[in-house]
């Protein structure tokens, strides 16, 4: 799967490709294998992240998966707080779209996130 990558002062950002996409809204998790370490870097044209897009796929289908968000969460949790061109972050999504599994999902990671968030922060100062 090929992407196109742009590098700037404060991270690079990779722009996804239609496969990338199409893997993002199935839930296909085993596509972000590469791309682990900088799962907050993937997005396209509207700076929609992986957890927007499949949020809002998901949200057009029924029923509600968790899966996806739960291990893409996993792997990189400070997706939870990466806003979109909107300035919204994930939990805006879907509790508009009333997803209550993929809330609760979300704010169960919320706190493993701060928590990592507070350690990197408390490394940084020493």
């Amino acid at each position: 799967m090929a992407s196109t990558s742009i590098n700037t002062k404060e991270a690079e950002i990779t722009f996804m490709d239609p496969s990338l996409y199409k893997a993002v809204a199935e839930g296909n998790v085993l596509a972000f294998n590469e791309y682990a370490n900088r799962l907050q870097n993937l997005v396209i044209a509207n700076k929609n992240i992986i957890l927007y897009i499949h949020i809002t796929a998901q949200c057009v289908k029924t029923p509600e998966r968790t899966d996806f968000v739960r291990e893409i969460l996993t792997t990189c949790p400070f997706l939870l707080f990466q806003k979109n061109a909107k300035e919204e972050i994930p939990l805006h999504i879907v509790a508009r779209y009333g997803r209550s599994e993929i809330v609760r999902v979300l704010i169960k990671h919320t706190k493993v996130a701060e928590e990592d968030l507070l350690e990197r922060g408390e490394e940084g100062r020493t």
